[in-house]
């Protein structure tokens, strides 16, 4: 059970579940050198992800929780975040992961780049460029166009990634403003 056997494991054991997940990985993305994963819950596996992968670089996307909340509760995810299917939850969510942030930045010797998801729609190429640099790869302009690549995509947002960065979902949350008060309230 995650995260109490992480205190049990050996670096045999480490070195196996590294193993599984690259293979898995490599399956999954067709020989990807990088992965990128935006789950809402990849921030509660930051230890795991130290033990696995020592040598990872974390950028940490972050957006208007309003827009965030809104984002998590129009997506259909249901069965898999039963937390996000009321606003009210989304926010004690967010909490719990505004908490976690802290302790992993306190605790982990992992570098975490933070981004701002609004800084990146304002500016991608210099965003872009932070992002690219940060993780040690060399600047490949076809990264503005990230949009126009055939590489496998499984997400629940995929219609996103195949088109260019766009404006509407900033500040998005305006037009919702009425029915957040159970995310507002919830906020610390």
């Amino acid at each position: 059970l995650y995260p109490e056997a992480l205190s049990s494991l050996s670096e045999p054991d480490i070195g196996k579940i590294a193993a599984a997940d690259l293979e898995a990985f490599t399956e999954a993305g067709e020989g990807a050198r990088r992965v990128v994963d935006k789950l809402p819950v990849n921030f509660m596996y930051l230890g795991l992800i130290a033990l696995i992968y020592p040598n990872a670089r974390i950028i940490h996307c972050k957006r208007d929780p309003r827009d965030t909340a809104l984002s998590c509760y129009f997506q259909n995810f249901v069965h898999s975040h039963a937390w996000s299917c009321d606003l009210g939850h989304i926010g004690v969510y967010y909490n719990t992961y505004m908490e976690m942030m802290g302790h992993w930045r306190k605790v982990l010797p992992l570098p975490i780049l933070d981004v701002n998801y609004e800084d990146v729609v304002q500016d991608q190429e210099h965003m872009s460029r932070r992002m690219i640099d940060f993780i040690g790869l060399d600047w490949d302009p076809a990264c503005l166009d990230f949009h126009t690549s055939d590489g496998a995509v499984r997400t629940a947002s995929k219609w996103q990634v195949r088109q260019p960065i766009y404006s509407s979902s900033v500040a998005r949350w305006k037009d919702y403003e009425s029915f957040l008060t159970s995310f507002l309230e919830t906020l610390y």
